[in-house]
């Protein structure tokens, strides 16, 4: 900077993220819920049926879908379970699962106790969401065009703001070692 003052170093944003994402991802209950939810959806989509009737009962939507950068897809995920979870709870719940021989193994038994009647399950996925969509919000601004840099650091002002609600210094310590 001495030899060329008007140049700047600035991190890739959106490697930044990816990393903050993955740290977060590294705490222990977050890394809980996410593996708890990757599961629910790996079963849904290993067992045709159970897929065809997720489909049925979401509209057609999808519960997983790949993000821009590699941690961002399982938040991205996590939120569209959450956002499907009366869905998916009514299909656990249904005659057509119940219908199903997958339904009476110890497997689905426990996929449909887990999502049907596990409560604080669905209540630590809404605060792994809470904490994640902020960033993953900067993540889908930053893919969508090129925002001048100070609505960036503005955007990424908020975001850390939100997050650090939930893990103070966690977000400066990631984006300071960049």
């Amino acid at each position: 900077m001495e030899r060329y003052p008007n140049l700047f170093w600035t991190p890739c944003v959106a490697h930044c993220i990816d990393l903050m994402l993955k740290d977060i991802g590294k705490i222990p209950f977050v890394r809980n819920i996410v593996e708890s939810s990757t599961s629910i959806t790996q079963f849904i989509y290993n067992h045709a049926y159970v897929l065809r009737l997720m489909r049925r009962f979401t509209n057609n939507k999808e519960l997983v879908h790949l993000a821009i950068t590699r941690f961002a897809t399982s938040f991205i995920s996590l939120q569209c379970l959450l956002n499907s979870m009366w869905d998916v709870k009514t299909m656990f719940l249904s005659q057509h699962w119940r219908a199903l021989s997958i339904s009476r193994n110890p497997e689905g038994e426990g996929m449909c106790r887990q999502v049907s009647y596990d409560q604080s399950f669905w209540a630590r996925v809404e605060e792994v969401c809470a904490i994640s969509e902020p960033l993953v919000r900067v993540l889908w601004l930053v893919d969508g065009g090129k925002p001048a840099m100070g609505y960036m650091y503005e955007a990424m002002d908020r975001a850390k703001e939100a997050i650090c609600a939930y893990y103070e210094d966690k977000v400066d310590e990631r984006f300071e070692k960049q």
